[in-house]
């Protein structure tokens, strides 16, 4: 599976129709030009951080009201 760190566009491809010398993809849907292979030939680590957690919102008091 190679995912564009720039659009999350996923594609998974035969590692066999890989050539073991590329290390480069572009995105066919943005055009973004990433890393998916490090020097070494293991794959680059997803280094997109998870999303943030929704911030908590503090419960309304009991009996507050506001009059006009």
């Amino acid at each position: 599976l190679i995912r564009c760190p720039e659009c999350r566009f996923e594609r998974q491809i035969d590692e066999n129709a890989i050539p073991a010398n590329a290390a480069m993809a572009t995105c066919p849907h943005c055009q973004y030009r990433f890393r998916f292979r490090n020097p070494d030939g293991t794959p680059v680590a997803d280094e997109t951080p998870a999303a943030a957690p929704a911030p908590q919102t503090a419960p309304a008091e009991i009996g507050e009201h506001t009059s006009e």
